[in-house]
């Protein structure tokens, strides 16, 4: 049970499964799923009397009254705000985050969500399965659909990883998914997705949402703030959620985001200004912006992607030879240009022997034609006997 003692919720330590509380933080703009969304998760949860509920509903006259049905219930903290006075999705997810009471984990979803039996417990015993006390679950959920009033889940997708195909000029990334190379247990993502978060739940502390962020900006923004905090992101090895894959709810808050120029200002200078300036909203120390460039491929100075619309990929790249004999003889280095999802999209052998010397570390690079943005490149050295060395691939870091 969870009982209340000066205003704080505090577990009741005669429960066994009292460390294991978990606040679930939706943001819910004018949508009608979010009573369903709720229903799910109380009913499909092993342990629905350890779950605490930090919800913004922005309502109009459609979707008011959504909540009605827990008013009393102590297990939900709710703001409610009509739709004509509310601010954007970061400023609502802000106010769940504000809500956290010292829950051990912490759920970030949709309003338009459904889930699979005992997720609370599978989600934990996902997390603590991860040799990582900085671990984030997160990916894009599954998806489901509503025909004739029946929910349609889809069961044949599996789990997905997000992948990054590019950055626009405003910073908001192009992304898409890919099914996981092995779901045995979770595995590494490059990013983040704001419709599944499973962290602890100190994370509502370390990262505070930002509520005058850039909207369309959000994922990035959290995913930079979270990894210079030290966090690091995890794909999970099964689905436990399901998103709606069109709730047609959010109008407003997607018009917002093609609006907010004060909070795309804010973008620019987390990933590419004086950071320090947006005090608890900037930026971790643990880690470098520098370093999450690496991990990504990257690139907010260029803001760019890395292959133009026509296929064209026209780049310096600063190659690490760390780990290399540059005393050695070598016939090439195998050069290749990998996508987000580790094939191949480009080779093009290194011979001049000013590089495999170690002399010069820069390798301007034309490329033509290529299908798919490049995150990774291979170094291969092949030394003069016919012997390999060992096989590299390194973010491209490009100058």
């Amino acid at each position: 049970m969870v009982v209340t003692e000066g205003g704080r919720i505090q577990p009741d330590l005669s429960d066994p499964f009292s460390d294991r509380r978990i606040l679930v933080s939706i943001a819910a703009d004018r949508d009608l799923e979010l009573s369903s969304t709720i229903r799910s998760a109380l009913t499909q949860a092993a342990y629905p009397e350890h779950l605490r509920f930090a919800i913004c509903h922005v309502y109009d006259h459609r979707s008011e009254g959504q909540l009605v049905p827990w008013t009393d219930d102590p297990r939900f903290v709710v703001t409610e705000v009509a739709a004509e006075r509310a601010g954007n999705r970061c400023w609502a997810r802000s106010l769940t985050y504000d809500l956290f009471d010292d829950e051990p984990y912490v759920l970030q979803i949709s309003a338009h969500t459904r889930f699979a039996a005992r997720w609370d417990g599978r989600y934990i015993e996902m997390l603590e399965s991860i040799d990582d006390e900085s671990a984030i679950i997160t990916g894009l959920p599954a998806q489901y659909e509503i025909r004739d009033d029946s929910v349609i889940y889809d069961l044949n997708t599996g789990v997905q990883v997000l992948v990054l195909d590019g950055l626009n000029d405003d910073f908001t990334m192009e992304l898409r998914s890919r099914p996981a190379d092995d779901v045995r247990a979770p595995g590494p993502s490059p990013l983040l997705a704001a419709n599944q978060i499973f962290a602890r739940g100190r994370f509502c502390r370390d990262v505070p949402y930002d509520a005058a962020m850039y909207p369309a900006g959000e994922e990035i923004s959290l995913a930079v703030r979270a990894f210079t905090h030290g966090y690091n992101f995890y794909y999970p090895d099964q689905n436990l959620t399901w998103h709606l894959s069109d709730c047609g709810e959010q109008t407003a808050w997607l018009a917002d985001e093609v609006t907010d120029l004060p909070g795309l200002a804010r973008l620019e200078q987390l990933l590419v200004g004086d950071a320090t300036a947006l005090g608890d909203h900037g930026l971790g120390t643990k880690r470098t912006v520098a370093q999450f460039e690496e991990s990504t491929g990257i690139s907010f100075a260029n803001r760019i992607p890395m292959v133009d619309a026509q296929g064209l990929f026209d780049h310096t790249i600063e190659l690490d030879t760390s780990g290399i004999d540059l005393a050695a003889e070598y016939q090439v280095w195998i050069f290749a240009l990998l996508d987000g999802d580790g094939n191949e999209v480009h080779r093009s052998d290194i011979t001049d022997h000013d590089v495999l010397r170690g002399d010069r570390t820069r390798l301007h690079l034309i490329a033509r034609d290529l299908s798919a943005q490049p995150t990774h490149y291979v170094l291969w050295p092949l030394l003069s006997d016919g012997a390999f060395l060992e096989r590299r691939v390194l973010p491209i870091h490009r100058v």
